[in-house]
């Protein structure tokens, strides 16, 4: 029994070191994320734009959404972002999908959708009324 107690505390302690790492790993992540390049394009994109701020009315926050999937890769003349944002707004708050590229050193909005919460599929296509 004294056997059977030892390997149960022992799995306890790997459980809870591996969840240690894996809520660091994504703290570090979200931090990493969120000081970006690609990320500081997107939420100037969103702040400054006409077809969200019809949408929502003025943009009050935008944060990066807990739940939602971003990736980046991002060399030197090249790369790409997807962010899942929240944006808060003065009459309403939306979920933004948005797509960066970087060419030639520089990054911009390639897609933004506002995701549609009644539908599977997203609905107003914001970089077609970009204010520059």
């Amino acid at each position: 029994m004294a056997r059977v107690w030892t390997v149960f505390r022992a799995a306890i302690r790997w459980i809870c070191l591996l969840s240690v790492l894996v809520l660091a790993l994504l703290v570090i992540t979200r931090v990493w994320v969120l000081n970006s390049e690609p990320y500081a394009v997107a939420e100037r994109f969103l702040l400054s734009n006409l077809c969200l701020r019809r949408e929502v009315g003025a943009v009050r926050g935008v944060k990066l959404a807990y739940f939602g999937p971003y990736e980046m890769s991002n060399g030197a003349i090249k790369g790409e972002a997807t962010f899942t944002v929240s944006v808060r707004g003065e009459r309403s708050d939306a979920i933004v999908m948005l797509t960066l590229v970087k060419d030639l050193g520089e990054w911009s909005v390639s897609r933004a959708m506002i995701k549609d919460e009644r539908s599977a599929d997203s609905s107003d296509e914001l970089t077609k009324c970009h204010e520059s």
